[in-house]
């Protein structure tokens, strides 16, 4: 599994540019309102943030874009005047974002997929070796502290960010021009696959 970016392939028989836009649009809101959480209860006002960044995309009848946490140096001087350096912490957006989709999208579905569900448990490994596990693990299940339950963080701390996730899903899976959709090579979409409006995936 590689953490360092978001991989998404879309198969389709006619994209739109909007729906390529809002798709890239709930990504980086996602990512942007994760990132803010973390900083507003973990860091101490100052530090330069990552965000979400394009590595690439390539077509021909299906989208394959890539997208990793960039960051930028914020150049700024201390009260004697030195210059200070800040880079960002690796906070891990790509396989945060990776294992909210694919979690998601195995709830979303009306069917049994232990496939699925062994690709869920690799990107939980994945997920642990990141800083923002300790966050959306936030409250994890008493009995299982290994759980990784993002139940309590989206529900408390980021709505709006589940808000948004349940968007996304219904977007890929109502969508009748997208024959398939891989997130990081796992498929959670695919024309003989039916999921069902339940709206219930987290």
């Amino acid at each position: 599994m590689n953490s360092e970016n978001l991989e998404i392939y879309i198969s389709y028989d006619k994209l739109k540019a909007k729906d390529l836009a809002l798709l890239l649009h709930n990504l980086s809101f996602i990512s942007d309102r994760i990132t803010e959480d973390f900083y507003n209860r973990f860091g101490n006002g100052n530090e330069a943030k990552p965000s979400l960044d394009i590595v690439n995309i390539n077509t021909g009848n299906s989208v394959k874009f890539a997208l990793t946490e960039g960051w930028m140096p914020e150049v700024t001087s201390d009260a004697e005047n030195d210059i200070v350096i800040g880079i960002p912490k690796k906070l891990g957006i790509p396989i945060a974002i990776c294992y909210l989709l694919v979690s998601g999208a195995s709830k979303y579905q009306d069917f049994k997929n232990t496939h699925l569900d062994n690709q869920i448990k690799e990107i939980e490994l994945e997920l642990k070796k990141h800083e923002l596990y300790k966050v959306i693990s936030e409250e994890n299940n008493e009995n299982n502290p290994n759980l990784v339950n993002t139940v309590y963080y989206l529900d408390n701390k980021v709505p709006e960010v589940k808000a948004k996730l349940l968007d996304t899903l219904k977007f890929i899976y109502k969508n009748p021009d997208l024959n398939s959709v891989k997130v990081n090579n796992i498929e959670i979409k695919s024309i003989d696959k039916i999921a069902n409006d339940s709206g219930n995936a987290f």
